[in-house]
């Protein structure tokens, strides 16, 4: 299942994201995820999938926006002062709609606590100080992990991989669980160097 605020199902398949042949295992909810509460979310999954229980979620994601979180403008855009508190009304608007899906992971978790809950956001310095994100941090059982997209990767997806460090709050794992994170010896490391592929 997926909640996007920006796209359909149809611009999800046409840019290849779900091939049509795992439709029948795929549940696309259009929708601004602000205006949703769990039960609006359960409503659509029972509508696609009669038979759905609590106890059958086995893994729930979040990908919160990291466009006033992230460091590719240098801090040219000026969404955070130096403590990550937000200034632009974007920044604002992120915070609200990071501390909402928050809520709902947590009210999703509730119902069923034995899913596996991941949040992720690419390294930055900000993200950790949402104050929704810091609590989540310490509360029972969820851990903060970081780990590189090369290293992560594998034989089964295609291409090549930029060197994405990337945040995860996780709850869920064991204990000695951790993510690998690139020491620039990736197999699946995209070359910067090689002309055309960057």
């Amino acid at each position: 299942m997926c909640v996007d605020r920006d796209h359909d199902l149809d611009w999800v398949v046409d840019q290849g994201y779900i091939q049509p042949k795992y439709l029948n295992r795929y549940l696309h909810i259009h929708a601004d995820v602000m205006e949703l509460s769990v039960e609006d979310i359960w409503a659509a999954v029972v509508e696609k999938w009669p038979t759905a229980a609590w106890e059958e979620v086995a893994h729930v994601h979040a990908s919160p926006s990291c466009r006033s979180h992230s460091r590719a403008d240098r801090g040219r855009s000026r969404h955070r002062d130096g403590q990550g508190r937000p200034c632009s009304a974007l920044a604002k608007a992120d915070d609200l709609a990071c501390t909402h899906v928050i809520g709902l992971i947590r009210a999703l978790q509730r119902r069923a606590p034995a899913a596996l809950y991941t949040i992720e956001q690419p390294v930055n310095k900000s993200f950790c100080r949402v104050p929704a994100v810091r609590a989540l941090r310490q509360a029972p059982g969820w851990r903060w992990l970081t780990g590189s997209y090369c290293s992560m990767t594998c034989e089964l997806d295609l291409g090549d991989w930029p060197r994405k460090d990337t945040n995860f709050l996780v709850h869920g794992v064991g204990a000695g669980f951790t993510l690998p994170q690139c020491a620039d010896d990736c197999k699946y490391l995209l070359e910067r160097t090689e002309p055309g592929r960057w």
